[in-house]
This record gives structure tokens, sequence and C-alpha cells, in this order.
């Protein structure tokens, strides 16, 4: 069996060698080749630097969160405060356009429309933010989208 093998390998070898050293065909087989194994090597480079930058991102970001917390510091203003929470929005909801939020040392009021599924994870996420002190929840929870502009479902759909 290990010489069946042995055979099946050097035939592929054959195979490849004559594909690539085909005189009239193989310098642009061989350029080709060569041309994709630098794409491949500038993508894999591109990845692990963005993968590198990424994690340094995000460890910086934890060290300047942990001495904030440390320290005891909230956010430098309100707008600043405003500004994170609407951020927050974009990962919690699905419409974060139909939520207005309006903060006020360390007080955030949020009103508009939300959907009952987002409703308490949101409100719960953006009470145990960094600098919130309280969420006055001012929100009009609705079940699904139906006929309210700031929720726009299947009705609203652009064409």
């Amino acid at each position: 069996m290990k010489r069946f093998f042995h055979s099946v390998a050097s035939l592929a070898a054959g195979a490849v060698a004559m594909y690539y050293l085909d005189p009239a065909m193989g310098h642009r087989r061989r350029a080709v080749l060569r041309d994709k194994l630098r794409s491949g090597q500038r993508n894999a480079a591109r990845v692990a630097r963005s993968q590198a930058k990424r994690a340094a991102d995000k460890a910086r970001g934890a060290i300047r969160e942990m001495s904030a917390v440390g320290n005891g510091h909230a956010p430098v203003t309100d707008e600043q405060l405003a500004e994170r929470v609407r951020s927050q929005l974009g990962r919690l909801s699905t419409r974060p356009g139909a939520i207005h939020v309006s903060a006020q040392a360390g007080h955030v009021c949020l009103h508009g429309h939300v959907l009952a599924a987002e409703h308490t994870p949101l409100v719960q996420t953006i009470s145990a933010m960094n600098g919130v002190q309280d969420v006055d929840d001012q929100l009009l929870v609705q079940d699904r989208p139906g006929n309210i502009p700031e929720l726009p479902g299947e009705e609203h759909r652009p064409l």
C-alpha cells in the first residue's frame, strides 16, 4: 500500500512539474502562481496588522476604563455622556434613531419609541454604564413596528 501511495505522489509531482514547466504556457502559469502567493502574503499581513491594532485598542480602552473606575471619574461633560449612551443604543436597538437621549449631571433621560423585546435590556445596560447615576425611562414601548413612522416595519420599507 505504501508503494502505491508513493507511486501516486510521484505521478502527481510529475503532473505539477509538467504543468508549470510547460514551454508554451509554463511562464504564464508560474507568474500567476507567484502573484497569487504574494497577494495571499499581503492579505495575511494586513489581517495580522488589523488584529494587532484591534487588540492594542481594546487593551488601551480597558486600561483607561479601569483607571477611570478606580479614580471615580465620570464623563467630563453631559454631552459626552449622552454620546456614549447614543453609541450604546446602536448596539442595543434595531432602530436607535427612534430614541432621543439627554443627560444632565449623570441623569440620563430616554424618550421616543422602542420595541418591547429591546426595552428591558436597553434600560438595564444603560443604567450599568460608567457615569450614569440613574435613567429616566420615558420610552413608549411598542409590541411591533406597526404604523409608527419612527419604527419602520414591513409597511414602511422603501421600495
